[in-house]
Parts: C-alpha cells; sequence; structure tokens
C-alpha cells in the first residue's frame, strides 16, 4: 500500500481494505510513507489493542499524551550478535520463529518500523504457513495434524534445539540477548498446537524452531526426530518474501499465519528498528500443566 496518510487513516473505506488485505495476505508493506511516530502508532491501532511484549527487554514507554494506546510499548529491536553463516561473518541473525511461542496467548502481529538500516543485508523474511501447509509432504503433515509443540522461552539463539540453522554458528552474542536467556530460566512453557484452521477454512502449519522444547507428550528420542524432520522440511518447502528495507516503509505481518526472521548484515554496522506488538489470543494456546495428569488450563 503506497502513501498512506493520517487523514487517509479517517476514512473507514481504507481501514476496511487496509484490514481484508491483512487478512487475506497474511504480510502488509506500507510504502511510500511520510513517516511519523503518530503515523506509526495509528496504523499499528488499526489492527487491534496494543500491548506490552512478553518477553524482558529494554522498551521504551509511551509519553502521556500517547494515551490512546496505554497499553502500548514502542520496542527497540537492536540484535548486535556476531555469527558467521557459511563462513561469513555478520551481525544481527534471527532465525525463523513467531513471536510469543513461549506464552499461552499469541499476539496477533508485528507492526515493525526502520530507525537505522544496514547498507546491505537486514532483510526480514516472511513465510506463510498456509503455503507451508498446502505444500508439506502429505505423510509429514499427516503425522503432525494433531500434534501441540511445546515452547520454552530460553531456548534460542545458543540455546536453539530443533532446526538449527544450517552453515550457522554464532561467535558472540549481544548484552540484550544474554541477559534475555538468563531472564528465561526456569521460567514456565506453553503449548500450541502444530496445525490449526482459520474460520476462513485455511489450514496453517504453524511451528517455531527457535524456542521448540518438544513435542507435546512425547519428549523422547522419537518425537524430538520427529520434530526436527518436520522443521528441515519446513526450511525445504517455504517460499519466503524477503523485505529489503527503506526508511519510509511500515511492515505488518499476521503473527498467527508467518514465521519470520532476519538475515545478518556485515559487522561494524547497524540495524534498529521499532516495532508495536497487537495483542491477541487465538484460543488455542495453553501453559504446560504444572504436572501430567492434570488437565491443560487455558491461558
Amino acid at each position: 500500500m503506497n502513501g498512506i496518510t493520517l487523514a487517509a487513516l479517517g476514512d473507514s473505506e481504507v481501514r476496511d481494505e487496509i484490514l481484508e488485505t491483512f487478512e487475506n495476505r497474511g504480510v502488509l508493506v506500507f510504502e511510500g510513507l511520510d513517516m511519523s511516530d503518530e503515523l506509526h502508532l495509528e496504523i499499528a491501532g488499526l489492527f487491534g489493542p496494543l500491548q506490552n511484549y512478553a518477553l524482558p527487554v529494554s522498551q521504551k514507554e509511551l509519553t502521556a499524551e500517547e494515551d490512546k494506546a496505554s497499553k502500548a510499548q514502542l520496542l527497540d529491536l537492536e540484535i548486535d550478535s556476531l555469527s558467521e553463516v557459511d563462513g561469513e561473518q555478520v551481525s544481527g541473525v534471527l532465525p525463523w520463529h513467531f513471536d510469543s511461542a513461549y506464552v499461552g496467548n499469541i499476539n496477533r502481529g508485528g507492526v515493525l518500523r526502520p530507525v537505522i538500516i544496514p547498507p546491505q543485508g537486514g532483510e526480514t523474511g516472511f513465510a506463510d504457513g498456509i503455503q507451508l501447509y498446502d505444500d508439506m509432504p502429505q505423510d509429514l503433515r499427516t503425522a503432525f495434524e494433531d500434534l501441540q509443540i511445546v515452547y520454552y522461552s530460553k531456548l534460542m539463539f545458543t540455546h536453539q534445539r530443533f532446526g538449527f540453522p544450517p552453515g550457522l554458528r554464532y561467535l558472540r552474542l549481544g548484552e540484550v540477548q544474554e541477559e534475555s536467556i538468563r531472564k528465561c530460566e526456569g521460567a514456565r512453557r506453553a503449548i500450541h498446537p502444530a496445525i490449526w484452521q482459520r474460520t476462513t477454512g485455511e489450514r496453517v502449519l504453524h511451528i517455531s524452531p527457535f524456542q521448540a522444547a518438544g513435542v507435546y507428550l512425547r519428549e523422547n528420542p522419537e518425537g524430538d526426530a520427529l520434530l526436527e524432520e518436520m522443521c528441515q522440511e519446513i526450511y525445504s518447502c517455504m517460499t519466503p518474501y524477503w523485505h529489503k528495507w527503506n526508511m519510509d516503509e511500515i511492515v505488518v505481518w499476521d503473527n498467527w499465519r508467518c514465521l519470520h526472521c532476519v538475515r545478518g548484515y556485515p559487522p561494524g554496522h547497524r540495524r534498529h528498528v521499532q516495532r508495536y506488538t497487537v495483542e491477541g489470543d487465538y484460543g488455542l494456546g495453553f501453559w504446560e500443566p504444572e504436572n501430567q495428569g492434570q488437565q491443560p488450563v487455558p491461558a
């Protein structure tokens, strides 16, 4: 969508078109924007109430004047890790995942805006779970039809257990990433279906390799091998959209439907983005019971 303005967002037909396109496509790119904090906030607010981000990371609170989204926090994201990908050193790699897998009620989506972009690299990738479901081999899809996946917030970066990206080696994590991992120690685990069905009928393959702990009630060598096979097949089957950033853009994605990731960029450069998080709950996730004899309690 090109050249959306604050005035245009006041038109109900424009808002309805934006929301309909979001539901149909899963990822929206707003281009040619006269960028401002107010426009970022207004676009984010179209998609629902805004929320604080679940994982403890550095956040910037909104001013009192922005009481329209008083629950929201503007999240500053800058991953300063150093990695090696296929023998080349890069900064800022973030593997494929969906956000907030580690809580029972995953958020509706993210609304992302660039602040500093590197001269090359740093693209955000998006993979559609509907496409993944449709293109997945039938036998593997059938095997996961009724399975649920356990997620634990600590299992990220160097702690990732499943689907570790081929050719990736972490050389150094940034302070924010290290602190996030430390804060997640002993956190409660969450559980989400591997496949779910939208109200419009499409089935969605929705597995995050990042932070996956195993198959629920099958955390054993057989279940682990099955999940690893699925994660590698996800990489093989996906036909991602790679968004190369310009400073006049905002990207919105459906977190119930899409996986996303970040490509690395040359060391010595920065990639700083800001996002709002759209509140939501698809009603299918739950916290892991404290003992296996207990019935799952919806989040």
